[in-house]
């Protein structure tokens, strides 16, 4: 599996992913909002970040994730209990658990913290006044 080149790429994948295994994901900020962000080096951050949690920790999820199909992992996932002990799930569930880590850690960059987003934006603002 290839890096994928873009932010908003690397992230909907991630996300997807996210989802199908119901762990939390930092939200990216809206089309409109990553335009108005002049400061390239918080793309930037935001872009390596995302590709080295893409390279470690997404692609050794993905792994266990192809070793069944889709429906078997739907089928785990509603009898949980009566599976929680067998070997995938249990290889997922470590996984998972490594990938929340790295993707909710508190110094994750700038792009992905909502508050210091607005206030960014806020600081621009009042430059340009």
């Amino acid at each position: 599996m290839k890096t994928p080149k873009t932010l908003k790429t690397t992230y909907n994948i991630i996300e997807d992913m996210c989802q199908r295994i119901g762990i939390n994901c930092p939200e990216l900020p809206s089309n409109k909002v990553l335009a108005r962000l002049k400061d390239k080096t918080i793309l930037f951050e935001g872009q390596l970040w995302l590709k080295e949690i893409f390279e470690n920790e997404y692609k050794a999820v993905y792994d266990i994730r192809k070793l069944l199909p889709e429906n078997i992992w739907e089928f785990y996932k509603a009898f949980h209990e009566d599976f929680k002990n067998h070997r995938e799930v249990k290889m997922l569930k470590e996984r998972s658990d490594l990938l929340e880590r790295a993707l909710m850690q508190v110094d994750r960059p700038d792009l992905f913290l909502p508050k210091k987003v607005t206030k960014f934006l806020k600081e621009m603002r009042r430059r340009k006044k």
